[in-house]
Formats: structure tokens, sequence, C-alpha cells
């Protein structure tokens, strides 16, 4: 007894009467503004994601950031690297224009994993940037100056309550504010949404 194994049709394929799905018909009848490629001009996170939609629809989701190349935000449904308190809700996108070329070993290409910050409250996107911690220290420089002069603050364990002291500036206890916190070597990175107040804690090496 033979036994025939289909293969699974791809997103892209269609799957009944030669059609595409109506979702994806809809987001084809869509215009888009960001290029279907890397750039460096600034555009908004919702113009990067509906070419990152329209690049799904044409080539599928296999490799799609490294071959696409296109700004997006990880986690791609925007659930993820994303403050939503204050007054400066943002949003951090990353492309991959790293090569995947392993041969010949002379490939001269160069690439990296870049990131860039786009504020939704006031409009502020920030350079491109190699590091993301870099990436977020000047969006904080622009859209939180002084907060490079907070005091440091403590939590009881990982997901513990916050110590924050009795003299803290009243100032920076406001939604959306980031704090800075005393943070061991490999485990300095900026995390979006962790302040007690919405906004970045900060990682500060420990001395």
């Amino acid at each position: 007894m033979t036994t025939t194994t289909r293969s699974r049709p791809s997103r892209i394929t269609p799957q009944i009467n030669n059609q595409l799905d109506m979702f994806d018909l809809l987001t084809l009848a869509e215009p888009i503004t960001a290029p279907l490629s890397f750039t460096v001009d600034p555009y908004t996170p919702e113009e990067h994601h509906k070419a990152c939609e329209r690049w799904r629809i044409e080539h599928g989701n296999l490799g799609i950031w490294g071959k696409s190349h296109m700004w997006h935000c990880s986690g791609y449904d925007f659930g993820n690297n994303r403050t939503l308190a204050g007054g400066h809700p943002t949003v951090l996108m990353s492309a991959d224009t790293r090569c995947d070329h392993y041969y010949p070993a002379t490939c001269s290409c160069v690439g990296d994993l870049l990131y860039r910050m786009h504020c939704e409250g006031c409009g502020h996107v920030t350079g491109i940037h190699a590091s993301e911690n870099a990436t977020v220290e000047e969006h904080l420089d622009h859209c939180w100056n002084g907060w490079r002069n907070l005091p440091t603050i403590t939590r009881k364990g990982q997901d513990g309550p916050w110590k924050i002291p009795d003299d803290y500036p009243t100032e920076w206890q406001v939604d959306g504010a980031p704090v800075r916190t005393l943070r061991q070597p490999m485990g300095t990175r900026h995390v979006p949404g962790r302040s007690p107040f919405g906004g970045y804690d900060a990682g500060i090496l420990s001395p």
C-alpha cells in the first residue's frame, strides 16, 4: 500500500478557489508608504507594520526579517518592546541588516542588528544604533531629560514591590517616568514598561 503525503500549503498559496483569504486581500488593497526593505528614513511604527504585512503576504513568513531587512517591532504585533504609559509612549524598532552568506569566506557583506525608537507622544525618532541600550538612552535624554541624575531604586525580588525612598523626587513619580536600578554585569538591559510608573527600567552597572 502506497501512502501519499500532501505538503501543507504556504501562507500565500491560494487555498480555496485559488483565492487569498479576505484579510490578505484587504491588506493588499491598502496603500503603503514605508519601503519593503531597509531604510534610514523615519516612518511611523504603523507604516512599518503595514509594509511588513505586505512583505509577509507576498513572500511568506520564513526568514522575513533577515531577508527583507525591514524595521519591525520585536514580537511583530507590537506586544513587546513598547511603553504605553504617560505622554511619551514608545515603540522600539529593530532591523536585521546582517547577512547569512557563509560561503565563500571572502563575503564582504556588512550589516548589524540595528535599533531605532519612535515616540508616539511627541513624535521624536532616535538615530540608528547598533546598541539597544544606546537607543533607549537617546530617547530618554530627549523625552525625559534629567533621568541620568535620578537616584537608583530597588525592588524586593524580581517581581516584588518597589522600594521608593521617601525623598524620591515627586516630579519623577508620574505616568511613564523611567527609573534607574543597579544591576550586575550581563544584566543591564533597559527594560520597557518595568518602571513602577510604566516607563523604562534603566539598568545601571553596580560598582
